[in-house]
């Protein structure tokens, strides 16, 4: 009969490959965990290069990019390949954009150019412009005085005057998918100043109204499908639903902040980002406070940002060095580094960092959303 063999186990030796299992278990799962929030959470494309002044107003068109250097309106595309460019016969012009046109205006002259370059128009008006806006088909303008707006059609037609007397227009916009135009004026005459907020469908009227007392309001955050939006004032924030006029008590208390930028009109939740305004004036920024709907978070900021940007989960931050990613509640998300070496960086259009250098040289820089 052959022999049982007995195997002499060493108990304590088992528990040390099971501990050594359970660690390495626990390493791997861990370094998941971190590289999905740390590494796929919010993250950058470095599209390429473009030669640009860096007193250049750069704004995002079609894909791309539009810029003025001196009278010469130029079009570049994602990675700042030149598309076309456009000697105009003005001397100091100023740009306003829509999706697939652009406007360029001085004085009492507009200019409409397609996405290629061809001239849609130019023709002259009986007004001096201050400010221009477009809509997916018509196109707003402000006159000096900033009490009336004049709206055009798609071929430069005059379809409506909007007045407003005693009030002094500070902000105006077209929501992202219509024509419905807002209207932000403010109306100085009484002893303390008076905000109201509009809403017009030109050819027709007034759809909406909304008025605050003792405070400018300047600018609006607009949510997707403009259910609600969030007014920015001089001391204060405050949403408002569009769909019963109401604001209710969220007010949120902002006294010495300014705005750094807000999320865009096609956000889930609109979202508004604030900044001590000595800090925006020493041009580095530190502190900030996010707004959304009734929520105000204070997140303290990593070294050196200056540039914003905001999307439905994300604060973009921009440094000279990269990008930093925070979520709404001030948790560091991700941080990226951007090759090259640059003096500033400037936030484009809803998406696009623009990183200067030395000799007009610059990159693009496009967050994921």
């Amino acid at each position: 009969m052959p022999k049982k063999i007995k195997f002499n186990i060493n108990k304590r030796l088992i528990a040390i490959i099971a501990a050594v299992i359970l660690a390495l278990a626990l390493i791997i799962t861990g370094f998941v965990i971190i590289k999905n929030k740390f590494f796929s959470a919010g993250s950058i494309n470095q599209l390429g290069n473009m030669t640009v002044a860096k007193s250049s107003e750069i704004h995002a068109f079609n894909g791309g990019f539009v810029y003025l250097n001196g009278s010469t309106l130029y079009c570049v595309d994602a990675k700042g390949n030149d598309l076309w460019n456009v000697s105009l016969e003005t001397s100091e012009p100023k740009i306003g954009i829509a999706s697939k046109r652009v406007a360029v205006y001085q004085n009492e002259w507009l200019y409409m150019y397609a996405s290629d370059g061809t001239e849609i128009y130019k023709k002259p008006l009986n007004i001096e412009i201050a400010d221009v806006e477009c809509g997916v088909e018509d196109v707003a303008l402000l006159n000096k005085d900033r009490d009336t707006i004049y709206v055009l059609n798609r071929n430069g037609g005059k379809i409506d005057e909007i007045v407003l007397p005693n009030q002094t227009i500070i902000n105006m916009g077209f929501y992202s998918t219509s024509e419905l135009l807002w209207v932000v004026s403010v109306n100085t005459q009484g002893s303390s100043p008076e905000s109201t907020v509009s809403v017009w469908l030109p050819q027709s009227s007034v759809v909406a109204m909304q008025t605050f007392s003792d405070e400018i309001i300047y600018d609006l955050a607009i949510e997707k499908g403009a259910s609600s939006v969030i007014a920015v004032g001089t001391k204060s924030v405050t949403p408002i639903d569009t769909q019963t006029g109401t604001s209710g008590d969220v007010s949120t208390l902002i006294y010495g902040y300014q705005q750094l930028c807000s999320s865009t009109a096609g956000s889930e939740h609109a979202a508004v980002i604030m900044a001590p305004t000595q800090q925006c004036v020493d041009g580095y920024v530190t502190d900030i406070i996010s707004v959304r709907s009734d929520k105000k978070t204070p997140i303290t900021l990593p070294e050196g940002c200056s540039a914003f940007l905001a999307t439905d989960k994300y604060i973009y931050c921009a440094a000279v060095n990269g990008v930093y990613v925070l979520s709404y509640e001030g948790e560091l998300v991700n941080t990226i580094a951007v090759e090259g070496e640059y003096d500033f960086v400037r936030a484009v259009g809803a998406s696009h960092f623009v990183y200067y250098g030395s000799e007009n040289t610059a990159k693009i820089v496009r967050i994921t959303k």
